[in-house]
Parts: C-alpha cells; structure tokens; sequence
C-alpha cells in the first residue's frame, strides 16, 4: 500500500505495482507482475484505490 501512497497518478502507480516482487522462481530469480503480464491487470484492480477519501483530503 505504500507504493500506491506516494505514487501521483496512474501511471506512476502502474510502474510501481509492476516492478513490486511477487515471489520468486525454481530458479531464484525474483518475478514482477510485468514478468507475468498481469502489471495491467493489477492497476485496473487497485485504479479507485490512488482517488483520496474524507480522511486524506
């Protein structure tokens, strides 16, 4: 949720949530969503969360 706090607008959260670390492979090797290609599909779910609520405003 951090990534999503700091980020201005959707693109910049899109780059964050598709270079976050998911898990990692057999091999070691860490994988992104990007590697998966589910970066898109993970702003379009998280897209409401970077609009401010009655808290934050």
């Amino acid at each position: 949720m951090a990534s999503i706090g700091i980020s201005n607008d959707l693109n910049a959260m899109s780059e964050r949530l598709g270079r976050m670390v998911s898990g990692s492979s057999r091999n070691g090797d860490l994988v992104t969503p990007d590697d998966l290609g589910a970066g898109g599909a993970s702003t379009a779910l998280m897209k409401d969360a970077i609009k401010p609520n009655s808290t934050q405003t």
